[in-house]
C-alpha cells in the first residue's frame, strides 16, 4: 500500500504537441469523437513556458492485476448495440466490468425488476422482462483472454439473508456464471426500504440501516454464501463517498477480515466546475479530488479496523460531477485531459482499481461512436505500460495544473504527461534520468484542435516536445 499523499504537485495526463521526428510511422486512423476538435480551448495556447520533469517517490505497482473497470450500462440494450459496446471495451484496457446504477430491485432470477408506479406514488410495480442481458455479457466476457473480471449484486436492501443465497445459487447452478466480487446493493445510505421484500416496496418508505445494521447484513450474507460457496469473495460497500463514516467505520470493524476490498464513488464538483473550464479542471487539485477523498476514505476504514489499513480500496465510480447532473464539459474534448489526470492522480494514491461511470459516457450507442473520454481510454490509456508507478514532478516557471506518471514493467516503460492549462504550453525537456530517450519508441498526443490522437513510432525519439494547453502525451519505450 503506498502512502497517502499529500503532494502539491501530481501525476497528471500531457496531450503534447510533438514535431513529428524523421523516420516516423504513423498508425492508421480509427473512428474518431462524433464532434472533432470542438471542445473548450480549440484555439490552442496563448504563451509557453519552459518545463523540465524531476523524479519522484515510488506509488505502489498496478501490473498484477486488471486496474480500469466500468459500470456497465446494459439494462434493455439492443444486442446489436451491445455487440458494438463489446467491441468498443475489446480496443480499451478495461477488463474490469461492474452493474451498477440501475437494477438494485432486479431479480435475475425471475426477470423481475420492481419499479415505482406511473403515478409516481404507491406501491413498486412488477415489470417481467429481461433487464440485463446476462446470456450477451456472458459470451463477451467469456470471448477475452483472458476472462473479463466482474462484480454482481447479491439483494442488499431487503435484508433477506435466503434470498442472497438463492442468488448465489442461481449464478452458480443455473446461470453457470459467476461473479469475480459479489457488492451487497449499491450505496446504502440512499436505501428507504431496508428490510423490506422488494415486492412490498413503496415510494412512502424510509427505511434505512444504520452502518451497524448494513455490517451485520453484510457478516451474514457472507456467512451463509460463504457455507455453501467457500470460493466466493465479497467486496465490503460501494458506498456513495468517503464521506459515508459509519457505514465505512462500522463495516470495516465486523467484515473487514472477510473482504477482498472496499469501494467508494466520487463525482467532484466545486462552484463553477460545471460552466467554467478551468474551474473543470481545477477540481484535479481541490480539496474534492481523489487525493483528499481517498485519504477520507482510508481514515474510516483504519478507523473501524486496524488490522485492515492494507485492506484494498477501489473506486467504484467515477465522473466529474455532481452525480447525476455530469460536469457537460465532460462530454468536450476537455473530459479526455481531465479523465487521464484522474487517473494519474488514482494510479499516485494507490487505488487498486479506477471504475468509469458509466459506459455511456464512453460510447455513444446511438451513433456507436467513442466520445473523447471514451478515445482517451482507447487510444491513449490502452497503451499505457501497466507495472510499477513513480511520480514525476513538472518543473515549469508559475505554471500549475501539470501531471505526469511514469511506469516501468521489465524493459517496459511509459511516461504520461497531461496540461491542464487552457492557456499556456509547454517546451518540454525530457532529462535521460527521468526518461530514455534518443532510442526507438513510440508515442501518442493529442490537442484541443485535433479530433483523435495522433500516433507514431521512431528509431530515435525526441527528447523535447512542446506540450499545448490541454495537451496528452504518451511515451513508451
Amino acid at each position: 500500500m503506498a502512502k497517502v499523499p499529500g503532494r502539491v504537485w501530481m501525476s497528471v495526463a500531457v496531450c503534447l504537441i510533438v514535431a513529428v521526428p524523421i523516420g516516423v510511422v504513423l498508425a492508421p486512423g480509427l473512428t474518431g469523437a462524433a464532434a472533432p476538435g470542438t471542445g473548450p480551448g480549440a484555439t490552442g495556447a496563448s504563451s509557453s513556458v519552459a518545463a523540465t520533469l524531476k523524479l519522484g517517490s515510488a506509488e505502489g505497482s498496478h501490473g498484477g492485476s486488471p486496474f480500469f473497470a466500468v459500470v456497465l450500462t446494459d439494462d434493455a440494450t439492443p444486442v446489436k448495440s451491445l455487440v458494438a459496446l463489446g467491441a468498443y471495451l475489446n480496443s480499451t484496457p478495461f477488463r474490469w466490468i461492474r452493474f451498477g446504477g440501475v437494477g438494485a430491485a432486479y431479480d435475475p432470477t425471475i426477470s423481475t425488476n420492481y419499479v415505482p408506479p406511473p403515478s409516481g406514488n404507491g406501491t413498486y410495480v412488477a415489470v417481467h422482462g429481461q433487464l440485463w442481458d446476462l446470456t450477451w455479457f456472458r459470451s463477451w466476457c467469456y470471448s477475452q483472454t483472458p476472462h473479463c473480471s466482474w462484480l454482481g449484486y447479491l439483494p442488499g436492501e431487503e435484508n433477506n439473508t435466503p434470498a442472497a443465497v438463492h442468488t448465489a445459487e442461481w449464478y452458480h447452478n443455473v446461470l453457470h456464471f459467476v461473479p469475480t466480487y459479489w457488492e451487497f446493493g449499491n450505496e446504502p445510505n440512499a436505501w428507504t426500504h431496508y428490510g423490506k421484500n422488494v415486492s412490498t416496496w413503496s415510494t412512502a418508505d424510509k427505511r434505512a440501516p444504520t452502518g451497524l445494521d448494513y455490517a451485520t447484513m453484510v457478516h451474514n450474507y457472507i456467512a451463509a454464501v460463504h457455507a455453501v460457496f467457500p470460493g466466493d469473495r465479497f467486496l465490503g460497500i460501494e458506498a456513495a463517498c468517503a464521506c459515508n463514516s459509519a457505514l465505512v467505520t462500522d463495516t470495516a470493524r465486523v467484515d473487514g477480515a472477510y473482504l477482498s476490498a472496499m469501494a467508494y464513488h466520487s463525482y467532484p464538483t466545486q462552484t463553477g466546475s460545471t460552466t467554467t473550464l478551468s474551474k473543470f479542471y481545477g477540481l484535479l487539485a481541490s480539496t474534492a479530488n481523489l487525493t483528499h477523498t481517498v485519504a477520507q476514505f482510508r481514515g474510516n476504514v483504519a478507523s473501524g479496523c486496524r488490522t485492515c489499513r492494507s485492506l484494498p480500496v477501489e473506486l467504484g465510480e467515477y465522473q466529474a460531477g455532481p452525480f447525476y447532473a455530469f460536469s457537460p464539459l465532460s462530454a468536450t474534448y476537455a473530459g479526455a485531459p481531465f479523465i487521464v489526470g484522474s487517473v494519474i492522480e488514482a494510479i499516485g494514491v494507490n487505488v487498486s482499481q479506477f471504475t468509469v461511470f458509466n459506459s455511456n459516457s464512453l460510447f455513444d450507442l446511438s451513433t456507436d461512436r467513442p466520445t473523447y473520454e471514451g478515445l482517451a481510454f482507447q487510444r491513449i490509456l490502452d497503451n499505457l505500460t501497466m507495472g510499477a508507478d513513480t511520480s514525476i514532478m513538472v518543473k515549469a516557471p508559475a505554471t500549475m495544473g501539470l501531471w505526469a506518471l511514469l511506469t516501468t514493467n521489465g524493459t517496459h516503460r511509459s511516461l504520461l504527461l497531461v496540461n491542464t492549462n487552457t492557456a499556456t504550453a509547454l517546451s518540454l525537456s525530457i532529462p535521460s534520468t527521468v526518461f530514455a530517450t534518443g532510442g526507438a519508441g513510440s508515442y501518442w498526443q493529442w490537442t484541443p484542435t485535433s479530433a483523435t490522437p495522433t500516433t507514431g513510432s521512431t528509431s530515435s525519439l525526441p527528447s523535447s516536445y512542446t506540450v499545448s494547453a490541454q495537451g496528452i502525451l504518451l511515451l513508451t519505450v
